[in-house]
């Protein structure tokens, strides 16, 4: 009973752990996903940590920090 007991405080500790970091990460300058199904929206979250990020498309020169694309 005792090692069932440590699994599942180890489990919170992950969980509260994964929280703190989705927490820090819509803290600061970040990009989130949009769909027009509500369930989707808001899956894909990307932090932007570096003072001056360049966006755009993969194909451009320079070639940006993060690529953008889509269905054609």
């Amino acid at each position: 009973m005792n090692l069932q007991v440590a699994e599942t405080k180890v489990e919170e500790q992950q969980m509260e752990k994964e929280e703190d970091e989705k927490t820090k990460v819509k803290k600061g300058p970040h990009l989130v996903n949009l769909n027009e199904d509500p369930q989707l929206s808001g899956v894909i979250v990307h932090s932007v940590a570096k003072p001056q990020t360049t966006i755009g498309q993969l194909k451009a020169k320079p070639q940006p920090a993060i690529a953008l694309s889509g269905l054609r």
